[in-house]
């Protein structure tokens, strides 16, 4: 669509995603999105329901931290896991004893970061 390509559009979703604002994601749905499509979200997302075998894949949340480059690499894993066979039950296991085990790595990190010594 050539919404896609207005430079408008990129250079508001640029300025979301470098300076951040309280509302940052109210924008993001409410007036990017319904930019893309031409038409308001509601509208956009009865569509989608309403057409056959339009709801493709697992619903997954939103990004709603500033962790966004940790949750890509999470969000790939678990497509990938998923691809392969697993359910999102045991994807959704896997990415937590990952977490767990990264949480442990931190700890002992920590234990040999002194603050007073750097």
């Amino acid at each position: 669509k050539k919404s896609a390509l207005d430079d408008v559009f990129w250079l508001a979703l640029y300025n979301l995603t470098t300076h951040s604002h309280v509302g940052d994601m109210a924008r993001f749905y409410d007036i990017l999105l319904p930019f893309l499509t031409g038409k308001p979200l509601e509208q956009s997302l009865v569509e989608t329901e309403t057409k056959e075998g339009a709801c493709q894949g697992p619903w997954r949340s939103p990004q709603r931290s500033a962790t966004a480059y940790v949750r890509c690499i999470f969000e790939a894993v678990h497509f990938m896991l998923t691809e392969r066979g697993l359910s999102d039950l045991q994807a959704d296991q896997v990415q937590l004893a990952l977490q767990s085990e990264f949480v442990d790595m931190i700890s002992n990190d920590m234990q040999y970061t002194l603050p007073d010594e750097n």
